[in-house]
C-alpha cells in the first residue's frame, strides 16, 4: 500500500528539496507547497494525513498558518507537524494550541522529520 500523501510547506527552496527528496526516497507522495496559499489549496484538494510546515512563509506565519492548515483539513487531517527555527515559546505554544501534534526544532535532519511522519501515522 503507498504511503498517504504529506504537504511539506517551506519557502527556503533548499531546505524543501532535501525534505521532498529525503521523504519520497523514503516512500512517501510528497506534495511540496513554498507558500501558505499553495499548501492550503493542496490540503483542500489532497486531504493528506500530514501536513510539515515552516511557520515564517512569506505570505502567512505562526499561528495563523497553523489554524488556517488545520481548517483546510478539517477532521482529515490526521497530523501538523512544525518544524521551526522559533524558540520563542508564547509562539510554540499558540501553534500547540492551533493543533500543531510535534514541533522539531530547526535544524531539523530529515531522518528526524520521518521519524515524526512515521509516529504521526501510526
Amino acid at each position: 500500500m503507498a504511503a498517504p500523501p504529506v504537504v511539506i510547506v517551506e519557502d527556503d527552496a533548499d531546505t524543501l528539496e532535501l525534505y521532498s527528496l529525503s521523504l519520497e526516497a523514503a516512500g512517501y507522495d510528497v506534495r511540496p507547497a513554498r507558500t501558505a496559499g499553495r499548501a492550503i489549496e493542496l490540503v483542500r484538494a489532497v486531504r493528506p494525513r500530514v501536513v510539515v510546515t515552516d511557520l515564517t512563509l512569506p505570505d502567512l506565519a505562526g499561528v495563523p498558518l497553523c489554524e488556517a492548515l488545520s481548517e483546510a483539513g478539517r477532521s482529515d487531517l490526521g497530523a501538523l507537524i512544525v518544524v521551526s527555527g522559533s524558540a520563542d515559546e508564547r509562539v510554540l505554544s499558540g501553534v500547540r494550541a492551533a493543533g500543531a501534534r510535534e514541533i522539531l526544532v530547526k535544524p531539523c535532519l530529515p531522518t528526524e522529520l520521518e521519524a515524526a511522519i512515521r509516529r504521526a501515522l501510526r
